[in-house]
């Protein structure tokens, strides 16, 4: 017990010397830790080649965290200080409560983001919130020794807090007078404050970027106060960006398209397969991921394979919008739950259903997780099915987020023969995403290179055999198209292998025909923006529609000047041609990176200040700048063209 009193006496004299400025002291020191968690695990997302700014990180990552602690902290001693007048510990005891669980929330959120980090590319926002959907259906999944790990840290972290705010407490409650507090409260905020930014300056996530670039952004960054951002800016409304003249913008980039097939032959059937989490790594010949996968094997030697493909966006919520709506994501929460939900867009279920389809989507997750329920409401679609409509669901396995696809499939399929032609069928397959198991019936042995992401999409590719093999002999078959597309890239071996801001984007699109039955490479630019344009004219639309795309079936522009647009984080959008990449922050207006990825295949040499670039540099960026001022545009439910 020597040692424990020991530990308590010093605790209380260091606390009685000055107890807010200790109490500062060790929550910054927590959440340094983590800071060095994240850095260290994401190391290879974070630290650039060839830059040594070590100093610089942790100088703003130091100001970053006590400018969020003393936002956080400072109320809590003036309320501390106001309750000494009144009598009894009753309101002493919610405040400390209050507070306690304020602290344990900026922890674990730092904690937090030293993992998820790696899926989304950026801190803790709003999103969040809506990706953990279901939370107690997805701890279902996890492993028990996970859970109980994470919940024994939770209850460690608490008593933690608690008890050092205790000490501060008590030993404020001896304090007579408080000027000393005061002035040290005062000298931490204005410190921190004038490091970061002028007193006057409203302190946004992005602001260290005066002195550090868009990729160590995140380790200097507190995830409470990017998530506190993204709430205070919940109901905020997207700022309006004015570049060019709105004539301009319409002549340079046309959204608002006509469609009018003259084509007699009848509209075709519409199967389409949004796989999770599917690289182009699994695909390319060239990759040491590439995956081997007989049905897909196959199938390329007869369908239209397009190997120069990108999403838009990191996330599925972004994903989905992408490829059913042909629009992109702006805000931090998805498109379908904000209040630009009335945005001119194309329903594709609604536009079909013109031509007299029948439209349905089928994934084998919970009810709306995600918000895929109202978003395929949102886009005019007859039905939406998820597990619990498959029969006898509770007793079929479950891999990381839903039902094994297998059975998935095979449901979706008696569906489509419930459905009479034309028909539009969206698959958005579950087995592939984190943390990749396996149901226990599929044993393969496999290749002692494969990673846990390879043998899920084995795994896939396994089951879209058996709904092929079953589905050749179905009287719609020969009238359908199928189109598969990933909802987003991910990292085939958790980040082992590095990969850069273009390889992050790159995905696999296959479009299979029975009745063409022809094998065609496409390396032409293409995105998921694409999609909506190919359902629209398979299903012999004539009419106008809206999509930042084009059509699969109609690829005529190949020359240099096409280009394709990334979202990789709230602030930051990329556009690219055959040949070059750039980068632009649209809170600062400020050009974050221009390479030569044609030649410059790591990324490494970055041309953004070198004047004999100048040329490429504002002719991408202007692109960029269009594309988002039209997209702003259409947010606030303006006139398009």
């Amino acid at each position: 017990m020597e040692p424990v009193i020991k530990v308590n006496n010093y605790l209380n004299h260091l606390f009685n010397k000055n107890p807010f400025l200790f109490f500062m002291l060790f929550l910054l020191l927590a959440t340094s830790l983590t800071k060095a968690a994240f850095y260290f695990y994401n190391y290879t997302l974070v630290v650039e080649s060839g830059h040594h700014d070590g100093f610089k990180i942790a100088a703003w990552s130091l100001a970053y965290d006590l400018f969020t602690i003393s936002v956080i902290n400072l109320p809590f001693l003036f309320l501390l200080l106001i309750t000494k007048k009144i009598p009894g510990t009753i309101t002493s005891f919610i405040i400390r409560i209050i507070f306690c669980c304020l602290n344990t929330l900026m922890i674990v959120l730092n904690i937090i983001d030293i993992f998820y980090f790696r899926f989304y590319f950026q801190r803790a926002n709003l999103g969040l919130l809506y990706v953990i959907d279901h939370p107690i259906e997805k701890l279902a999944n996890l492993n028990i020794l996970i859970i109980a790990g994470a919940l024994l840290l939770l209850v460690f972290i608490v008593i933690l807090i608690w008890k050092i705010q205790n000490y501060f407490y008590h030993s404020l409650m001896k304090v007579k007078g408080y000027k000393k507090l005061i002035i040290t409260m005062a000298v931490i905020l204005i410190v921190s404050k004038l490091f970061i930014g002028n007193v006057s300056t409203k302190i946004i996530p992005t602001y260290p970027l005066v002195n550090l670039s868009f990729k160590q952004l995140s380790v200097v960054q507190n995830s409470m106060h990017t998530l506190g951002y993204s709430l205070y800016r919940f109901n905020e409304t997207l700022v309006i960006r004015k570049y060019f003249p709105d004539e301009y913008c319409d002549s340079a980039l046309q959204v608002k398209k006509t469609f009018l097939s003259g084509d007699k032959q009848p509209a075709r059937n519409i199967v389409l397969f949004i796989m999770e989490s599917i690289p182009e790594d699994f695909f390319d010949e060239n990759s040491p991921f590439n995956v081997r996968k007989p049905f897909f094997d196959s199938l390329l030697q007869h369908s239209n394979y397009f190997s120069n493909a990108y999403s838009y966006g990191l996330e599925s919520n972004i994903g989905i919008v992408s490829i059913l709506a042909g629009v992109p994501t702006l805000t931090s929460i998805p498109l379908y739950h904000t209040s630009y939900i009335d945005l001119p867009k194309t329903a594709v279920g609604s536009a079909l259903k013109s031509k007299k389809y029948a439209s349905f989507f089928c994934i084998g997750d919970t009810y709306d997780n995600f918000g895929f329920a109202k978003c395929i409401s949102w886009l005019g679609f007859d039905d939406y099915y998820c597990d619990r409509d498959i029969p006898g669901y509770k007793q079929l396995p479950y891999g990381p987020v839903g039902i094994y696809d297998e059975y998935v499939l095979d449901f979706m399929r008696k569906k489509i023969n419930k459905f009479g032609e034309p028909f539009l069928a969206v698959n958005y397959n579950t087995t592939t995403h984190y943390n990749f198991t396996l149901p226990p019936q599929y044993k393969v042995k496999f290749p002692p290179n494969y990673t846990d992401a390879m043998k899920s999409m084995s795994y896939y590719d396994s089951s879209l055999h058996l709904f092929f093999n079953a589905s050749k002999k179905e009287k719609w078959f020969q009238n359908t198209v199928f189109i598969f597309c990933a909802d987003h890239w991910a990292s085939p071996d958790k980040f082992k292998t590095p990969a850069n801001n273009l390889a992050k984007f790159r995905i696999p699109i296959i479009i299979y025909d029975p009745s063409v039955n022809k094998k065609n490479q496409d390396s032409t630019l293409v995105s998921q923006f694409d999609i909506l344009g190919t359902m629209l004219d398979l299903g012999k639309y004539n009419d106008t529609a809206i999509s930042y795309g084009t059509d699969l079936l109609k690829l005529d522009n190949k020359s240099e000047d096409k280009v394709i647009y990334n979202r990789l984080s709230d602030v930051l959008y990329q556009v690219f041609d055959g040949k070059y990449v750039l980068g632009y922050n649209t809170v600062n207006n400020k050009t974050e990176y221009l390479f030569n990825y044609g030649e410059d295949k790591k990324l490494s040499n970055d041309l953004t200040n070198d004047p004999h670039y100048s040329t490429i540099k504002t002719r991408l960026s202007d692109k960029l700048k269009i594309f988002y001022q039209k997209a702003i545009r259409q947010y606030y439910n303006k006139s398009l063209k």
